[in-house]
């Protein structure tokens, strides 16, 4: 009950934010549809503790589906302008975007910036599916759609990614981590 409520409380955040008076949820409190711009949005909180984000960005195009097969598999090889969110094809559904992240970091600030980014990356990814990858082209921009890991999804668009804690370099002279004395490279 407790992931049902949380849900819940960001799911009014976010109806507040985008000016809606309430978002519907299903009678057992773990999903809602969404329409928004083009894409009817699934979310739902899962028994895991997890919010699932959910859309079929385009149906499986008749020509030039190897291009938008390979145009798919190396973004999610590569994280190439998916925020993070993972795409994926099959003749029933179509080509689908899904994202998921723990409902323990999400609040009512970063759930309006997790869906925006989420339909961001669908509509990036729909006119690719529609417009086709040709040989001089890879994957196409996203405009300012960051390539990374699932936690660019809470950053907002003209917010930088905290910068990761690099190695130090290796000293000049290496130390015996166990005696602490110089040693001496060899070749």
């Amino acid at each position: 009950m407790e992931n049902e409520n949380t849900f819940k409380y960001l799911l009014d955040g976010l109806a507040m934010a985008v000016g809606l008076s309430k978002i519907n949820i299903s009678e057992d409190g773990s999903e809602s549809l969404l329409t928004i711009d083009d894409f009817e949005v699934s979310l739902n909180c899962l028994d895991t503790g997890s919010f699932l984000i959910f859309t079929t960005i385009a149906p499986m195009p008749e020509k030039g589906r190897e291009q938008i097969m390979a145009g798919l598999l190396e973004a999610n090889t590569f994280l190439t302008k998916t925020h993070g969110f993972t795409l994926a094809a099959r003749e029933d559904t179509g080509v689908t975007l899904q994202g998921i992240a723990p409902l323990a970091i999400l609040d009512r600030d970063n759930i309006t910036t997790f869906v925006e980014n989420f339909v961001n990356v669908a509509e990036h990814w729909q006119r690719f599916c529609r417009e086709g990858r040709t040989e001089e082209t890879a994957v196409p921009d996203a405009g300012g759609i960051p390539d990374g890991i699932m936690g660019t999804t809470l950053l907002k668009p003209d917010q930088e990614s905290p910068t990761l804690l690099q190695p130090e370099p290796a000293a000049e002279d290496p130390e015996d981590v166990l005696t602490g004395e110089k040693v001496e490279e060899t070749s």
